[in-house]
């Protein structure tokens, strides 16, 4: 027997596909204004709904409505989506959001977009915030406070990065040379003084006679400069006592 071949053709569902969801504002349903700009993230592909009007009047670092053609092409930005999520919610007339539940990587990373698209309601909380976690993250706080110049921050951070590697700091730094030359000479003049205290120059009295001295060559001077270094806070004695 002959077989039939059917030539009718198959046809395929498509149920499974679904079309790109729109860009929303990431404040829906609280925000009833129209998405009339997309952002994009180039970090994660994320589209975030915004409005140019808002974008003006929240900061200085995006151009002006009248400025820029109408367009609904996204906009790629260099953040990741749930940053620029967080940083669009400053940019709205309403409460912005509490920044007690962030983790600390978000804290900077919020305030790094603050900073780069001038977004001054979210420029303040991050800085208060950066400002009371330096001794947990020095480093991290340390490049945060030169690049947007908080001296008070710098200053408060520096002294817990002395006993970090230099690899460490300029990993933190993202090799910002200028930075990295300022670190370095900040923590020789640490590094110097914590050898002379620990190691410190015999003494040879007036008839030139070396002075022995239990405290001086047993061990206990160096203890009792250890003690003075904790006493003062400075954690340098810990990378040159071990």
């Amino acid at each position: 027997m002959s077989s039939v071949t059917d030539d009718t053709p198959k046809h395929t569902s498509n149920d499974g596909d679904s079309e790109p969801e729109a860009a929303r504002c990431p404040l829906e349903p609280d925000c009833t204004l129209p998405v009339d700009v997309i952002l994009q993230s180039t970090v994660d592909g994320s589209l975030i709904g915004a409005h140019r009007k808002c974008l003006e009047d929240f900061s200085d670092g995006f151009p002006s409505s009248d400025a820029v053609t109408a367009s609904m092409d996204p906009v790629p930005l260099s953040e990741d989506g749930d940053t620029l999520k967080l940083l669009m919610k400053f940019m709205h007339k309403q409460r912005y959001p509490p920044m007690s539940g962030l983790d600390p990587s978000s804290v900077f990373d919020l305030g790094e977009a603050a900073e780069k698209y001038m977004v001054y309601s979210a420029m303040s909380p991050c800085r208060d915030l950066i400002e009371r976690i330096v001794k947990t993250h020095p480093a991290t706080s340390l490049c945060y406070a030169v690049k947007f110049d908080y001296p008070d921050i710098a200053n408060a951070a520096a002294l817990y990065t002395i006993s970090i590697s230099l690899e460490r700091v300029e990993q933190f730094s993202k090799k910002d040379h200028r930075l990295l030359y300022a670190w370095l000479r900040y923590r020789e003049a640490y590094l110097v003084a914590a050898e002379k205290a620990l190691n410190p120059a015999p003494y040879y009295n007036a008839k030139g006679n070396k002075h022995e001295c239990e405290w001086w060559e047993c061990g206990r001077w160096k203890f009792l400069a250890g003690s003075v270094f904790r006493a003062c806070g400075c954690p340098i004695f810990l990378c040159r006592m071990s």
